[in-house]
């Protein structure tokens, strides 16, 4: 029946194919081919497992020679990018299974409705050194390190009195500021001055030293304070100074002094906590010499934990065994039963048995080719209670990226040329963008946000033009500066000459860290008032150390 049916069809195509250019086959119903019972929703139903349906076959210039191609009209392209297209009534599209993943097709405009994320953090570029994007319209830039940009960053240009080399911006002379102060008028200085980073920075040096310092208060970094002037010691009866040394040379009277050791201690009521010298170097006792009984209130280890009772060592009961800091349990425990949950087979067991899965019927196998698609069930208990293959369906790539999901990129995305596609436009900016960071065509590299610079007192800023306002140059007396910090040694020009403050202008606070360096006696009208004769001494007051103390 079925050849009967193909050779009736075929004959009645032939009859007609000589006066008409194009036939309607038949025109009451539907025509079966290798069926006799065609399905009545279809014009054509083709009923075979051993054939295929081949669809017409041509080039990419035969297709669109096609004239006035209806919506609809299918085609296999055999060149330039092979493949079934459709025509939509406007153009001839392609049918792509899945979307297509370079990108290189993309309509314009293209919007995407979803978060581009990278597949992994600091690993996918948007562009490349070759494939730059002609302009990226962002609303904030936020960086690694939490800082953010919103206006861009404008190179500046060197103006009146301004080098710059690199990201250094530098003062180039007569019409900047004088970064070494050696031209200063009579100064009166209204701020601070503070070193750049702390213990860095001299105030004057070993060869060029102030005249004199007229500080209100000297402030040392372990908090002491010094507001009157040390004057040093000079060695007295019995007392011998060498360096920062004093020595007792002599004593009569032997018995009055400290007995270092604490040898000869009667009962004693301390009423300063005993320090070691250093941290962790010192014993309370030695492993010959114990004290008989120690009576703390609470014991603080270094980790901050406390005891304040005493520990009881433990002793080893029924079953447990104790080496060391170590407690260890000496007898076995038993399992008296097991029972299956669900989804396992094997009933209960006392003594010995077997617990496996139960079996859910799913044929053992691999499921899935290179052209079908597993589909796996599994149920609450982990199990696959079911497991097929289905056939891929065709999907048209979304070109315009427009209905996008929350989406994760494991690849960079490249313009197709170079300086000639835009990420974002003026009017669809992106709301945030985080990059790890910014490569410009010069190979220079921002990773951090760029904010913009404002004008201060005597700067002047026009478009990314940075210039000095002040006339002349730096103002040679300070006495308008702001909060200042000083990244350089102050000097005077010239040794012994120039004084810090003034008899009638001293500073409030002077802040060192290190040594005070002076040529002089530390005298206060012409009274020596500082001294350090012999050994771990000091003596302070008028004609200090001159005087026998009896102490060594």
């Amino acid at each position: 029946m079925k050849k009967l049916i193909i050779l009736s069809v075929a004959i009645m195509f032939a009859a007609t194919m000589h006066s008409v250019a194009q036939n309607t086959f038949p025109s009451y119903g539907s025509v079966g081919v290798y069926t006799t019972t065609p399905n009545s929703s279809a014009a054509l139903d083709i009923d075979t497992i051993g054939k295929g349906l081949l669809i017409p076959r041509m080039t990419k210039v035969q297709r669109d020679a096609i004239a006035t191609p209806a919506t609809g009209l299918l085609i296999y392209q055999t060149n330039s990018t092979p493949g079934f297209y459709f025509y939509s009534g406007s153009a001839w599209t392609a049918i792509n299974n899945g979307a297509n993943k370079t990108l290189n097709n993309l309509t314009a405009p293209t919007k995407l409705n979803q978060d581009l994320l990278p597949d992994t953090n600091n690993t996918i570029d948007i562009g490349s050194a070759s494939y730059r994007y002609k302009n990226v319209y962002p609303t904030t830039l936020i960086f690694p390190d939490a800082t953010w940009q919103t206006t861009a960053f404008i190179p500046y240009t060197a103006g009146s009195g301004i080098s710059i080399a690199g990201n250094t911006i530098s003062s180039t002379g007569s019409s900047g500021a004088n970064l070494s102060l050696s031209n200063l008028a009579s100064t009166a200085i209204n701020q601070s001055l503070i070193p750049a980073a702390t213990n860095n920075i001299d105030l004057g040096s070993a060869t060029y030293r102030y005249k004199d310092v007229y500080p209100t208060t000297l402030i040392f970094p372990d908090a002491t304070t010094q507001s009157t002037a040390f004057v040093p010691y000079t060695s007295g009866s019995g007392i011998n100074i060498t360096g920062n040394v004093i020595s007792n040379t002599g004593d009569a009277n032997g018995t009055d002094d400290a007995d270092l050791s604490l040898s000869n201690l009667t009962t004693t009521s301390v009423n300063q906590s005993l320090l070691p010298s250093t941290t962790n170097s010192k014993d309370l006792g030695s492993s010959s010499l114990s004290w008989k009984d120690v009576y703390p209130t609470t014991i603080k280890f270094p980790d901050a934990t406390t005891q304040s009772t005493a520990f009881v060592p433990y002793t080893s009961g029924s079953g447990i065994s104790i080496t060391g800091n170590v407690i260890s349990n000496t007898t076995g425990g038993t399992v008296t039963s097991i029972t299956a949950g669900t989804g396992l087979t094997g009933g209960t067991i006392t003594n010995s048995g077997t617990v496996a899965l139960a079996n859910s019927g799913v044929t053992a196998g691999t499921y899935g080719t290179s052209g079908t698609i597993p589909v796996i069930t599994i149920d609450a208990t982990g199990r696959v209670t079911s497991a097929s293959t289905i056939a891929p369906s065709l999907a048209l790539a979304n070109k315009n990226l427009s209905n996008l999901l929350t989406t994760s990129i494991n690849q960079s995305l490249i313009p197709s040329s170079n300086n000639s596609k835009d990420l974002g436009s003026p009017s669809l900016a992106w709301n945030v963008v985080y990059p790890t960071s910014i490569k410009f065509p010069d190979a220079s590299i921002q990773s951090t946000a760029f904010i913009p610079y404002t004008s201060g007192s005597g700067i002047s800023i026009v478009g990314n033009v940075i210039s000095s306002t002040v006339a002349g140059g730096a103002n040679l007396s300070l006495s308008n500066l702001t909060a200042t910090s000083i990244n350089q040694s102050l000097l005077p020009s010239s040794n012994n000459t120039i004084d810090l403050g003034s008899s009638t202008l001293a500073w409030k606070n002077v802040f060192a860290k290190g040594s005070i360096n002076t040529d002089s006696a530390y005298k206060i009208n012409g009274k020596q008032v500082l001294s350090t004769k012999g050994s771990n001494n000091l003596f302070v007051g008028a004609d200090a150390g001159i005087v026998n103390t009896g102490y060594s």
